[in-house]
């Protein structure tokens, strides 16, 4: 998918559970909140574990070496740069900054609670 499309995707309130960057591309494993979505019915479950893979990445910025599920609070699109502005357990707020071509969305699995 092209970057702009990640504006589909509502990560507010997600939680970043690793990032891996290999070979080009940089991986967000996130807990995300099904119940936060536009099209979420009552009733379904509230979360699932998903991993968003940013693919010909060019530009990666990332103060953070270890996530707690750490909260998104907020995601910014420019272009082809992605900011993923994210508040950790002591409440510090830092920026993820991904340049990329692409990204894939993949559901990893459903979370029942």
């Amino acid at each position: 998918m092209k970057i702009k499309d990640i504006n589909n995707y509502n990560f507010h309130d997600s939680g970043i559970l690793e990032i891996s960057k290999n070979d080009g591309s940089v991986s967000l494993k996130i807990m995300y909140c099904l119940f936060m979505q536009e099209d979420y019915v009552d009733g379904n479950p509230e979360n699932s574990i998903i991993k968003v893979t940013f693919k010909n990445v060019t530009n990666y910025v990332n103060s953070h070496n270890t996530f707690n599920d750490d909260t998104i609070l907020e995601v910014e699109v420019n272009n082809n740069c992605v900011k993923f502005v994210v508040e950790d357990n002591n409440r510090d707020v830092y920026n993820i900054i991904i340049e990329a071509d692409t990204f894939d969305f993949e559901t990893i699995e459903v979370v029942n609670q």
